[in-house]
């Protein structure tokens, strides 16, 4: 189980977790190939500019709807 675990965060997996999308986040690749988690809808997010938000790693990065 170590094992997995120190792969699945070495492998930057963390995005796969189911427990997101329990909670109604949406997992998308922006332009630069950067992961995306949000709970905003794809329509909304087509007209933003910028997110508010935090990166959870190099190239992932959450953003939550009340935030925006």
């Amino acid at each position: 189980r170590r094992v997995l675990f120190r792969s699945y965060l070495r492998l930057n997996l963390i995005y796969l977790n189911p427990l997101w999308a329990m909670f109604g986040y949406i997992i998308y690749r922006d332009a630069n190939k950067e992961i995306v988690i949000t709970n905003i809808s794809r329509e909304v997010l087509r007209h933003k500019e910028k997110l508010k938000g935090y990166y959870i790693s190099n190239d992932i990065f959450v953003a939550h709807k009340k935030d925006n």
